[in-house]
Order: structure tokens, then C-alpha cells, then sequence
């Protein structure tokens, strides 16, 4: 009587190990890829509500009775800012009641002579 062949079933339950292995391998890269591409998803959706909130200022910026203006808007909110700045300076120089040289030094001699 022959025993039946033990190598042939340590064989067959190697290549099935083997097998669920590489499933595993698999389904591993695959995991990756999905997470990726979740990313990748996730990050197209930031840019796209960024170029969203960016096309709002645009058109916001836009001066419907000038439709000829090619301007792009990032650089009219700098030079409306610039000259902000500017009105700003002049608002402040107007607010500033200088007085004349001679008339501060007589001033400053009467409060002295106060004391």
C-alpha cells in the first residue's frame, strides 16, 4: 500500500499561501491608489472653490460701465489699495493743524514765562 504523496499537498497549501500573499499585496497598492485619488479629489475641490471665491472678487471688482477694461482684477484691488493709501496720507496732512515756526517758538517762550 502506498501512502498518498504528503510534498503534493504541502505544495498545493504553499501556493494557496502564496496566493493570499499576493491578494493581500494587492489589495494593499490598491488601498493606496484609492487614497490617492480620495486626496487628489479633495484637493481638486479646495482649488475649484478657491478659483470660485477668486471669480467672485472678480466679478464684484468689475465696473459694468467700462466693459473694455482688460484689467485683471488682482491688480486693481493693488492700485485701489495704493491709492487708498494715498487719500489716507492726504486725509491725515489736511487733519494736521501745523503751525508756522515763529508762532510755536512765542508759544513755547509764553508757556514758559507762565511758569
Amino acid at each position: 500500500e502506498e501512502s498518498p504523496p504528503i510534498p503534493e499537498k504541502v505544495d498545493i497549501f504553499e501556493q494557496i499561501k502564496r496566493e493570499l500573499d499576493k491578494i493581500k499585496e494587492e489589495d494593499e497598492k490598491m488601498k493606496e491608489k484609492i487614497e490617492k485619488e480620495r486626496k487628489k479629489k479633495e484637493l481638486m475641490k479646495q482649488i475649484q472653490d478657491e478659483i470660485d471665491k477668486i471669480k467672485t472678487v472678480d466679478n464684484t471688482l468689475q465696473k459694468p460701465e467700462d466693459p473694455e477694461d482688460d484689467t485683471p482684477a488682482w491688480i486693481k484691488m493693488i492700485m485701489g489699495s495704493k491709492s487708498k493709501e494715498k487719500q489716507d496720507v492726504k486725509t491725515k496732512e489736511k487733519l494736521t493743524i501745523k503751525e508756522p515756526p515763529a508762532t510755536r517758538c512765542q508759544t513755547e517762550n509764553n508757556e514758559a514765562d507762565s511758569e
